[in-house]
C-alpha cells in the first residue's frame, strides 16, 4: 500500500515511501540542525521524485524514538499533520521497535546514546522477552537488564560497541555481534507500518526524548509530554 514513513529519531533523519508496486523510494536529510524548516520541503521532493503525490499515501507511519527533543518534535508534528490534513491512519513505533524488526537475531540488545554518558536501551528476547525501556550507565546495564541469562549478546544502535562492551564485561566474543544501523531507518519502519493492523494506529503518538526538554515554567505548570524511561 502506497505510505510515508518518517524518522527523525536518528542523525540524519530519514524519508521513505513504499509505491504501490511495493517498491521503496528514499532519502536522508543532509543536515540535523533544521529538520523543522527542512522536512516538508524533502518530504515533498521524494514524492515529485518518485512520480506520486500526498494524496496517494493510505497510512503515515513515524519513528517516536528515543531521539532528540527538536528532530523528534519536528518528526511528529509533520506525521500528525499529514495524518490529519490527508484522514489517513498514523502508525508510531519506538526506535527500538524499528531496529528490533530489521535485526532478527536474538537476543538483541539495543542500545542509543544518551546524554551524560548514559545509554537509552532495551532487550528483546526469545528467552526473557521485551525488557521495559530504561536508561543506565555503562556500569549499570548487566544489573538492570537480564543478560545473564542469555547464552550471547547482539548489540545494535548508535551505541552499540560501548554498551555491549560494558553489558558482557569485555569486548564481545564475536565483532559481528555488533550489528550496523540500517542505511535508511525509514525504510525499515514503512515496511513494519505497512504489515501493522489496522488497530494499531496512533493519533495521539508521544516521543520519547533522550532528555527531557529544559523547562523553566514553575513545576505546577509543566504538563507531562512524552512518556519516561529511567
Amino acid at each position: 500500500m502506497p505510505l510515508l514513513a518518517i524518522d527523525a529519531s536518528l542523525s540524519p533523519a530519514s524519508l521513505a515511501l513504499l509505491l504501490p508496486e511495493g517498491e521503496i523510494a528514499a532519502s536522508r536529510l543532509a543536515k540535523r540542525r533544521s529538520e523543522a524548516e527542512d522536512l516538508v520541503p524533502a518530504i515533498a521532493a521524494l514524492t515529485r521524485r518518485a512520480g506520486t503525490d500526498l494524496s496517494s499515501f493510505e497510512r503515515i507511519a513515524v519513528s517516536t524514538g528515543p531521539g532528540p527533543f527538536m528532530s523528534l518534535r519536528a518528526g511528529l508534528a509533520a506525521a500528525k499533520g499529514l495524518a490529519l490534513a490527508l484522514e489517513t491512519p498514523l502508525f508510531a513505533f519506538s526506535t527500538m521497535e524499528i531496529l528490533a524488526a530489521h535485526h532478527q537475531a536474538r537476543p538483541l540488545l539495543i542500545a542509543l546514546e544518551a546524554p551524560q554518558e548514559s545509554f537509552a536501551l532495551q532487550l528483546f528476547s526469545e528467552k526473557s522477552g521485551v525488557s521495559p525501556l530504561l536508561r543506565a550507565g555503562a556500569d549499570e546495564i548487566s544489573a538492570k537488564l537480564p543478560i545473564g541469562e542469555e547464552e550471547s549478546l547482539f548489540v545494535a544502535g548508535s551505541g552499540a560497541a560501548a554498551a555491549g562492551a560494558a553489558a558482557v564485561g569485555s569486548s564481545l566474543s564475536r565483532r559481528d555481534q555488533i550489528l550496523p544501523l540500517p542505511d535508511n531507518l525509514a525504510s525499515v519502519l514503512a515496511r513494519l507500518a505497512a504489515s501493522a493492523d489496522e488497530s494499531q494506529s496512533d493519533r495521539d503518538a508521544l516521543p520519547i526524548y533522550l532528555q527531557p526538554p529544559t523547562d523553566a515554567r514553575p513545576a505546577a505548570a509543566q504538563k507531562t509530554a512524552a512518556p519516561n524511561f529511567g
